[in-house]
């Protein structure tokens, strides 16, 4: 399938949930979302390894996502200055046997970043509570501006197969463009089909869903 076909059927079916959407007179709310549904042919996963990965989409989708900044003293200070929740190192360090207090630190935000230099002491003191969260930090260098690194963070997501062949995604929501919304979509679906070893022909359909409303086929 051609990348102008693609887009051209995505425009549809983003307009037409957009259209379901406003037609159902719901108030727009930021956690509406509009998810992608991806179904897969030809791909055993019991003999496959799952479809799995990350993606950053063009537009963030998710603002509401509480990011905190792990910081050393350099990353502290632009944090602060950004406005950016974040906990200094020699907090981070006084954690360490504060089993409780490493658990409600980590349960309080969505996704952390960490100091470059940070990153190998932390599995001392936060480490186990951040992997059994499944929220292990991203490493940020002191030449990315941290408020340009949280955008890229709430912008990503992550996927995985489970037991069923197909992936359900979430690329925007109702306060995002129309512009926006096909952006998203086409980088995740041209990334998801790359990874796939028959590429198109692994995909049986995708359906664009409005949030509480139509899927709206895309193909299949």
């Amino acid at each position: 399938m051609s990348a102008i076909t693609v887009q051209t059927k995505v425009n549809g079916c983003i307009q037409e949930c957009l259209d379901d959407y406003v037609r159902r007179g719901r108030p727009a709310h930021v956690g509406d979302a509009i998810e992608l549904l991806i179904s897969f042919q030809d791909y055993d996963l019991k003999k496959e390894p799952p479809i799995a990965g990350s993606v950053t989409l063009k537009h963030v989708t998710r603002p509401g996502v509480q990011v905190c900044v792990l910081a050393d003293r350099l990353h502290f200070q632009e944090a602060t200055a950004s406005g950016l929740p974040c906990v200094e190192a020699k907090v981070i360090y006084g954690l360490r046997g504060e089993t409780r207090a490493c658990r409600e630190l980590v349960s309080k935000y969505d996704a952390f970043l960490a100091s470059e230099r940070l990153i190998t002491r932390l599995p001392r003191t936060l480490g186990f509570d951040l992997r059994k969260a499944g929220k292990q930090p991203v490493q940020v260098k002191h030449n990315e501006p941290l408020v340009d690194k949280v955008n890229q963070l709430k912008a990503t997501i992550h996927f995985k197969t489970n037991a069923q062949p197909l992936l359900l995604l979430p690329v925007g929501n109702v306060n995002v463009t129309r512009d926006e919304l096909v952006e998203n979509v086409m980088v995740v679906v041209d990334h998801v089909v790359s990874l796939l070893p028959k590429m198109w022909s692994n995909v049986r359909l995708m359906r664009v869903k409005s949030p509480g409303g139509i899927w709206s086929p895309l193909l299949g």
